[in-house]
């Protein structure tokens, strides 16, 4: 059985933001019309509060096609993406996120090499500074 059978529950807030620098455009997800009292009590739903940061773990694997309690005993990597398909000649209020969730490891670990979800480059850049970072 898995170890954490509750983590089903746990709760995950995620804060994103975007910045069109042509644009002097930024936005984030936590939309200007979300306060303190309302982050307290919503959680994702798709349907009914697409617009709150806060996912259920178990929702995440849910919406992705997954069981959370077998993917809890073996382990699992998940993605959860945002898309801001955004118009910038419409108004800023239709500039809004869009998540989806997938599984990026390989369920099936008795098939594969190397199980797991692994990196196998990084991706280097110069910063503004002149610095040099990577991914």
């Amino acid at each position: 059985p898995a170890f954490l059978r509750e983590a089903e529950n746990f709760t995950l807030l995620v804060k994103n933001n975007i910045w069109y620098r042509k644009f002097n455009f930024s936005k984030r997800n936590i939309l200007p019309t979300i306060n303190s009292t309302y982050l307290k009590n919503c959680i994702y739903d798709a349907q009914t509060d697409p617009f709150c940061p806060i996912f259920r773990l178990g929702k995440i694997v849910e919406a992705a096609g997954q069981d959370f309690q077998e993917m809890a005993v073996e382990g699992g990597v998940m993605a959860l993406q945002i898309n801001w398909d955004c118009n910038l000649d419409r108004a800023a209020s239709h500039c809004v996120p869009k998540y989806s969730f997938r599984r990026l490891d390989n369920k099936d670990s008795a098939h594969t090499v190397s199980p797991g979800y692994n990196f196998r480059f990084a991706k280097y850049y110069k910063n503004s500074d002149g610095t040099e970072s990577r991914t």
